[in-house]
């Protein structure tokens, strides 16, 4: 390659960093794919609180718990969050908000978080 051909390749590869970075970062500010925003725009399962509870892209939901009464005995009263729960469907590390409610959570998912 002569000196006008490395000037373009490198050109190009600064080009191409800064542009992945930016994709990067902006798709990290508006929450566009998530943890995956490279390869699939989307994560194997989101949830989202819905009125009355969390609902995930898998199908599953999870009821807060009654204000009178207990949990069905099948499930286990945990206070979390639709991140969490998110979290421990996905099984990553990231980093979830304190807050919390009351939700009659499956056993399995209950000893996740």
């Amino acid at each position: 390659m002569d000196e006008n051909g490395w000037t373009m390749f490198i050109g190009f590869l600064i080009v191409l960093i800064v542009g992945v970075n930016i994709v990067l970062f902006f798709g990290d500010l508006f929450h566009v794919g998530g943890s995956n925003s490279i390869t699939g725009f989307t994560t194997a399962t989101s949830c989202k609180n819905i009125v009355g509870g969390i609902s995930c892209s898998d199908g599953s939901q999870f009821g807060l718990k009654p204000i009178s009464g207990d949990c069905a005995p099948d499930l286990t009263q945990v206070c979390t969050n639709a991140c969490q729960i998110e979290k421990a469907k996905v099984g990553d590390n990231r980093v979830c908000p304190d807050y919390c409610a009351d939700f009659c959570l499956p056993a399995a998912i209950a000893k996740k978080l």
